[in-house]
Parts: structure tokens; C-alpha cells; sequence
């Protein structure tokens, strides 16, 4: 009896995290770019996060990773940090006054609005960012995220 009821709990637990993701993924705002003369088409959300947290420092063709976020207080970085990192903006602050302290690095850019970060990625070839689905994305290649 108590092995079914663990099974029925775990099996419950399982649907809801499976409608989570997929109600997460139909939700998501945000398009991730980077510069049109990038040859990566797409990315893991784990390898997403590693450019982003610095721990993934180059392109696979060994161009260099520049990472550029919105601002904290952005919604939009809000929910890039909750599905991409897993985590709030809070712990990912923590995370770089971390390795601000130990002199492991420091962050990428942060910009304003959702134009300077189109601009930045358009200038610069291993730039990679975040802007909402709807931004025109002229100029820029939208990355697609795998599973």
C-alpha cells in the first residue's frame, strides 16, 4: 500500500513538473540573439547559462563569448534568469560578487533597453543577448534553444 501511494505521489509530481516546462516554454517572452556572423545556430539552455555566468568564455569557433544582459530590475531578465539560470537575478548577483570577490571575473554588459542591446550585438561578432520575441530582430540571428 505504501509503495503505491509513494509511486501515485511521484507519478503526480512528474506530470506537474512536465506542464511547468511546458507552460514555461509557452510563456517564454524573450528570443535569445546573437550576431549574424555567428555560425551557431543553437544552444542547450545549460550552455546558454554557462556563456552567460562566464564559465563558457568562447564560440565553438573559438571566437570570444561577450555576454550582454538587460538591467536587474528589467521583468524581461527576470524571467531569463528564472529559465535559462534557474535561479533569481538576486542569486545570480550574489553569484558575481562571488567571483567579483575571489578575482574569478566580473559580468558581462548590462544595457538598458532592449535597443542598446540589438546595437551591441550587431557590433560586436561573439556578442550574445536577450531581447522580447517581439523586438525587431533585423541585423541579429535569433539562437534556438534545445532541450
Amino acid at each position: 500500500m505504501k509503495r503505491v501511494l509513494l509511486l501515485s505521489i511521484l507519478s503526480l509530481a512528474g506530470c506537474c513538473l512536465i506542464s511547468d516546462f511546458t507552460h514555461a516554454k509557452a510563456q517564454q517572452s524573450y528570443k535569445i540573439i546573437v550576431n549574424l556572423t555567428n555560425r551557431t545556430s543553437s544552444l542547450t539552455r545549460k550552455a546558454i547559462s554557462k556563456m552567460f555566468l562566464k564559465k563558457t568564455k568562447k564560440w565553438p569557433d573559438g571566437q570570444k563569448a561577450l555576454p550582454v544582459d538587460r538591467l536587474s530590475k528589467s521583468a524581461i531578465r527576470a524571467e531569463f534568469s528564472k529559465t535559462i539560470h534557474k535561479k533569481s537575478v538576486s542569486s545570480i548577483q550574489a553569484y558575481w560578487q562571488r567571483q567579483i570577490f575571489s578575482g574569478h571575473g566580473v559580468p558581462g554588459l548590462e544595457k538598458r533597453t532592449e535597443k542598446e542591446v540589438l546595437d551591441y550585438v550587431r557590433a560586436h561578432p561573439g556578442a550574445i543577448g536577450y531581447v522580447s520575441k517581439n523586438a525587431k530582430m533585423d541585423g541579429v540571428k535569433v539562437l534556438t534553444i534545445k532541450k
